[in-house]
């Protein structure tokens, strides 16, 4: 089973100003997409995650939770 996973990066993330390269995303993940002011960006590993875009990931359903908490984790 697939999972699309749509996420906020929210203020404070620890993954803000981090390339989606360097990400410890789980295996089977794709960052598709980023939503970042109203704009599609198809990323790249490159690609570096900014405060309040929206990512758009497929992984598998068993990895969604993991993914979603990765990516919308606040610095305590």
């Amino acid at each position: 089973d697939m999972a699309i996973v749509d996420a906020k990066v929210m203020p404070g993330s620890p993954i803000i100003g981090r390339k989606l390269g360097d990400l410890p995303v789980p295996e089977n993940c794709n960052i598709a997409a980023i939503i970042r002011a109203g704009e599609l960006i198809i990323p790249s590993p490159s690609t570096v995650v900014q405060e309040c875009d929206n990512l758009i990931a497929i992984t598998n359903r068993s990895m969604e939770e993991g993914l979603r908490q990765l990516l919308t984790k606040n610095n305590p």
